[in-house]
């Protein structure tokens, strides 16, 4: 069924691309977060890992399974006092969390469509399972206007607010602190270095904090798995090496201006510190879906670029991108095939 929904959303691509209204264009847009949200909601849950577990910590209002946050809590409570049914709560969290993408899409990318079809390769099908962590990553997601436009307190209580609902999210705390250094010849040598250095020293920090002292997170720095998927490899840490470098190419001096350019060039060096420095330990790419604006808007960024390159460089970066692109579709068809078999429930069942 899932290949249904791509079927859908191409055709409202093409639909919007026939027309030059602005109202219809968004129209379609708008109709294919829907359908995102729709097909999240009304999934078969008992297909999903941990899912049937969550539907009984909503039905019973028992959350001895697993690490649950406060967060997570209060919104059971609250939906299980209202209408006791997974379904609806999934509906909850699928717009909510569909939403904060599509607001942060609309807001910085040159390309939205682009950016949607990004998301729903890199992100999309995680988010039918991680729930908790996804309406985390909604609010660290909106966070990011508070980055660029430094509202330091309100940027605080958005990464406060996420860690209720998955403690991972304090990993977004450095963007802002990042992001707030001075564009000088120094700062961009400490930042490099700095990226280096976190590579270096990011396996051993994992393994001590999250492997020794924070015991409920111990299966994070587990290297030994039977599914890769979602282990940390040398490929994924090259890809994410590689659309920095051409990100890098791209922007020129621009890297670091302030802005949307700046906010996507630091996500991508932190991207590349998680996975090359977190390469053979399960659960990495847990951290790195943080810091999916990397992809969602740098791609996009990059593309809007070549508008002011030669032929022959314009030619050699959208190359580029397509091979990135490729690989990340590549990606998401080893996840769709590995881990998930897709279904639908009705919402009043």
């Amino acid at each position: 069924m899932f290949i249904g929904l791509l079927i859908a959303i191409i055709f409202l691509f093409l639909l919007s691309r026939t027309t030059n209204n602005r109202s219809k264009r968004n129209l379609c847009f708008s109709l294919t977060l829907i359908l995102l949200i729709l097909f999240n909601a009304l999934k078969d849950y008992s297909l999903f890992p941990d899912q049937e577990n969550y539907a009984n910590m909503l039905e019973t209002l028992d959350f001895e399974f697993g690490r649950v946050n406060v967060g997570y809590v209060i919104l059971n409570t609250l939906v299980h006092s209202i209408w006791n049914n997974y379904s609806f709560l999934t509906f909850i969290c699928a717009t909510w969390v569909i939403s904060s993408y599509a607001t942060i899409i609309r807001k910085y990318s040159p390309y939205p469509w682009l950016s949607l079809f990004i998301f729903i390769i890199v992100n999309y099908i995680l988010s039918l399972t991680l729930v908790r962590q996804y309406l985390a990553m909604s609010f660290v997601l909106l966070a990011t206007k508070c980055v660029i436009e430094r509202k330091q307190l309100l940027f605080i209580l958005y990464i406060l607010i996420a860690s209720t609902f998955h403690t991972t999210a304090i990993i977004a705390f450095p963007l802002y602190y990042i992001y707030g250094l001075d564009n000088t010849k120094f700062n961009r040598t400490l930042i490099i270095i700095g990226t280096i250095g976190a590579i270096l020293i990011f396996r051993i920090v994992v393994l001590r904090v999250l492997g020794v002292y924070i015991t409920a997170y111990q299966n994070y720095t587990d290297n030994i798995h039977v599914n890769e998927s979602g282990i940390a490899t040398w490929p994924r840490a090259i890809m994410k090496i590689f659309i920095l470098g051409v990100y890098m190419y791209s922007m020129g001096k621009r890297v670091m201006e302030t802005g949307i350019n700046r906010f996507v060039y630091i996500e991508m060096l932190i991207s590349v510190v998680i996975c090359a420095g977190g390469i053979g330990l399960f659960g990495m790419f847990r951290l790195k879906e943080f810091f999916a604006l990397s992809d969602i808007i740098g791609i996009p960024l990059i593309v809007q670029q070549t508008k002011q390159m030669s032929s022959i460089k314009k030619l050699a970066v959208k190359s580029m991108v397509l091979v990135y692109i490729i690989l990340l579709i590549i990606s998401f068809a080893r996840a769709y095939n590995d881990n998930f078999e897709f279904g639908y429930q009705f919402i009043w069942q």
